[in-house]
């Protein structure tokens, strides 16, 4: 399994008639929208409550709590040719948000990949519910792989002799400020956290690890993170970003206690691969903007979205690099910082640096059903395996990535993704490739 980053489904409409399920669905494949209706339509916002008839058939869709929210993703997505994690991976989520008068949590679970941020009111703007708010952040991840790593060499096969078994627990402990921004969402706010990270990272070898190879021990990091965003986005009934902007950063600064650099001893027991640096430094971002079509009505929009990063030669390696791959579209608050590229495996590619640069037009079929077609840059000085060091090498690559597919609302109060990606060969090094991503969601 591999964490995914889940959604909510589609909200609960208990009021819908018993042949209005089987109508949604097929309004999906067959329904157009009249010429007269596009002036004045509006795209239903998320949470909102409407009323509205599909087939003649009364749909009554409730108002819901987006700040109450507990969700599951199943999916998967395949790779032609295979990539390093073979031809098809497995997704696995459990998404929870719930926001008190006084405090709020965040989380993501799916075994491999866990974590959960807690934030508890300190202080606010009295009279002005808008207004600043300090709290105490806390936060907790682990990142524990059922597998060894194995990285992938330029053409995106397996690297053998490079696995390893590595795992990572981290927390993050300080305060944050936090102010509503505009169109006052549960979501909608600028943050800027300063937290002290402490972080432990275990190795062990494997019995596929290269002969010679110098596996790290387990060691602890210290340091601190500034992390900074603003959502302003309003999203429609299935979470997508349909009007505003949103933008955020972060800067990672730390120091690995008692460091054993990785890398290869010769026949004579003498080390073969220079040493390098037991610091990490990495600086990221990202930006979107959501805007409509001049000229169209609210069912055509277009997202922008850019996302960085950056870390001096030799403050990363393949432990601590960026990691860039598959996932769903970026869209919920906590998850817009997530870096993806669809033509890869689920973080396949390490990065040294990075630039990824996206536009998507979405065109709303229905208010439950979105057609979209996105076209991804990316540049990167990313890893590629060398069997005489023992380690990754940080080379210049780029690629583009062509995907489009559909988002659309499902039975059980549930929603679907399906969309297909064609790559031009940044994960395979020039080599073209293919990829198909599924995922339902459903609101539990």
């Amino acid at each position: 399994m591999h964490d995914g980053r889940g959604r909510p489904g589609l909200p609960r409409s208990g009021s819908w008639p018993p042949a209005a399920a089987a109508a949604l669905l097929a309004c999906a494949l067959l329904a157009t929208p009249a010429a007269g209706q596009e002036a004045p339509y509006r795209t239903p916002r998320a949470g909102e409550g409407f009323e509205t008839e599909v087939f003649g058939q009364r749909v009554l869709v409730p108002r819901r709590d987006r700040g109450r929210t507990l969700a599951l993703t199943l999916g998967a997505a395949a790779f032609d040719p295979p990539l390093v994690a073979g031809a098809v991976t497995p997704v696995f989520n459990v998404y929870w948000l719930r926001y008190w008068q006084s405090r709020r949590i965040y989380a993501l679970f799916s075994g491999v990949f866990n974590r959960v941020e807690y934030g508890e009111h300190l202080w606010s703007s009295p009279g002005y519910p808008h207004g600043p708010l300090l709290e105490a952040v806390a936060a907790a991840e682990n990142f524990t792989v059922p597998a060894p790593l194995l990285e992938s060499r330029p053409s995106g096969r397996a690297a053998r002799g490079s696995e390893v078994w590595w795992g990572r627990t981290s927390l993050d402990l300080g305060l944050g400020v936090r102010r509503g921004v505009f169109p006052f969402g549960f979501d909608n706010d600028g943050r800027i956290q300063l937290l002290a990270r402490a972080e432990w990272d275990y190795f062990r070898r494997h019995e596929d690890t290269a002969p010679g190879a110098i596996v790290p021990d387990t060691t602890a990091a210290l340091g601190g993170r500034l992390l900074l965003r603003l959502d302003g986005l309003e999203r429609n009934l299935l979470e997508l970003p349909h009007q505003g902007i949103a933008f955020g950063g972060a800067v990672d600064l730390l120091r690995r206690l008692d460091w054993r650099e990785p890398g290869v001893r010769g026949p004579d027991g003498a080390r073969q691969s220079a040493a390098g640096s037991a610091n990490v430094l990495r600086a990221s971002g990202y930006a979107f903007a959501a805007l409509g079509v001049p000229g169209l009505s609210e069912r055509h929009r277009l997202v922008a979205q850019v996302h960085a990063g950056w870390s001096p030669p030799g403050w990363v390696d393949r432990f601590s690099a960026f990691r860039l791959g598959a996932g769903p579209y970026q869209s919920e608050a906590f998850d817009l910082r997530r870096i993806a590229y669809p033509g890869a495996a689920f973080e396949q590619l390490a990065a040294q640096s990075y630039a990824i640069g996206g536009l998507t037009y979405r065109y709303e079929l229905t208010f439950f059903t979105y057609l979209h077609a996105r076209v991804l840059a990316a540049w990167g000085r990313i890893g590629e395996w060398d069997d005489a060091g023992w380690r990754l090498r940080f080379v210049p690559r780029s690629g583009l990535a062509y995907s489009a597919g559909v988002t659309t609302g499902f039975l059980w109060e549930s929603q679907i993704l399906i969309e297909y990606t064609f790559d031009t060969g940044l994960a395979r090094d020039g080599r073209e490739g293919h990829s198909v991503l599924l995922l339902w969601s459903k609101a539990l």
